[in-house]
This record gives structure tokens, sequence and C-alpha cells, in this order.
């Protein structure tokens, strides 16, 4: 008969449990590649999205993966629909094209239902880095010399 210390069944329970968590979460598809042996979908990455915005395609509410820096998404190849919704701004959507083993990448962007107005006032720091930036002169495109920029308007040289 084979003698066993504690360590030793501690360790080989942990590799056993181990072994079996991961058979049981590869079962359920969550360790799979869905691109893997010609998966059937496609995917949306939507970046600089977070766990509290609720996203749809095609009117219905999805679950999303967390991905680096944002969201990922499963979905059938074709032309898709994509909203996010987000508390105090307006939905974002986007409709995009979806093909088989591809992922497309999505960057929304959100404005305020209430935008905050406030008059900007002189002694306000940000009064001046404005006024700075209307002061600097032009820069001159390259792709275009001939244009020239008087009073604010595009005036082609003759």
């Amino acid at each position: 008969m084979l003698l066993m210390t504690t360590n030793t069944k501690q360790t080989l329970f942990i590799i056993g449990g181990i072994v079996i968590l991961m058979f049981i979460l590869s079962r359920g598809g969550m360790l799979k590649n869905p691109f893997a042996s010609g998966g059937d979908r496609g995917a949306v990455v939507l970046n600089g999205v977070s766990a509290k915005e609720r996203i749809f395609v095609d009117n219905v509410a999805q679950e999303s993966q967390r991905t680096t820096g944002g969201r990922l998404i499963y979905v059938t190849p074709g032309q898709r629909d994509v909203l996010i919704s987000k508390e105090g701004y307006w939905p974002w959507l986007k409709q995009v094209s979806v093909e088989k083993g591809q992922a497309v990448q999505l960057s929304p962007f959100f404005f305020r239902q209430q935008p905050v107005l406030e008059e900007l006032q002189q002694d306000d720091p940000e009064y001046d880095a404005l006024v700075a930036l209307t002061e600097k002169k032009p820069i001159r495109n390259p792709r275009y010399p001939h244009v020239k920029r008087k009073n604010g308007y595009a005036m082609e040289k003759r």
C-alpha cells in the first residue's frame, strides 16, 4: 500500500480540481474560441465601453465579455444594428457588417442629454487657453498650398 503525505494529497486534490474545472468550463463553451474550427459567428469589439452601458444588437439586449479596454459580443454574420445606452446620455447607434470569423472594432461616443451650459468668464483659466488658440496663426496644409485663409474663410489664390 502506497502511503501519501498530507502535502502530496493536497497537491493532487488541487490539480484534480483544476482539471475538472477546466473540463466543465470547456464543455460549456467558455474556453472555446468561437472562431476556431470554422466557427459560424463574427464579433463586435466595443472600445471604451464598460459593463455599466447596456448593449443591444438588432434591438435585443446582449451579454458581453470584458476585453482589454472594452467589451466583446459574438453575433451571427450579416448587417447588424448596434445600439449602446448609457444613463444620462443619448444612445449611440451604428449599423455594421459582420463577417463570419471576423471582428468589427467600434469606438462609440456619447453626448449628455442635459449638457452643462454656463458662461465662460474672463477670469477663468480655460478662457485664456481658448483665446490663445484663436490667436495662433493657422498651419498651412501642404496638400493644398494654393488655399489661403482670410478672416476665417478658405480663399483660393489667384
